[in-house]
């Protein structure tokens, strides 16, 4: 709606294990997720040569691993929030959009088109 081009690049058969990547490039520079906190090795494989050196970090093979604290931290604000009277958090409206957003990953994979995520008028209860 604000003109904004999003790319998204999903690859579900990656074989390895669980691994997210996402960058957001700017005007004035990126912000990117960071990988999990966890001890990069660096090393001379077998056969090693200059122009090949070996650098690993273990891959995780769930999601849970990657956002259990987040979801902690979600689920407990979600709590609060209850227990405040004012619920916080994402909404059935934000769960529509996603889907949306998704069917229209969904319709243009393969077709080298940009499809437009269009969604109903946002009903007044989740202004």
């Amino acid at each position: 709606k604000k003109g904004c081009f999003i790319d998204v690049e999903v690859q579900v058969a990656d074989g390895y294990g669980y691994d997210i990547q996402c960058e957001v490039v700017c005007e004035n520079g990126t912000v990117k997720l960071p990988d999990p906190y966890a001890v990069v090795r660096r090393s001379r494989p077998a056969g090693w040569d200059s122009l090949n050196p070996a650098e690993s970090m273990p891959i995780m093979t769930d999601w849970k691993e990657r956002f259990i604290e987040a979801y902690d931290i979600e689920f407990c604000k979600w709590v609060e929030s209850v227990h405040a009277g004012k619920l916080t958090g994402p909404s059935s409206w934000d769960g529509y959009v996603a889907c949306v957003a998704g069917d229209a990953l969904n319709a243009s994979r393969g077709t080298s088109q940009f499809l437009k995520v269009e969604t109903m008028e946002k009903p007044e209860l989740y202004k």
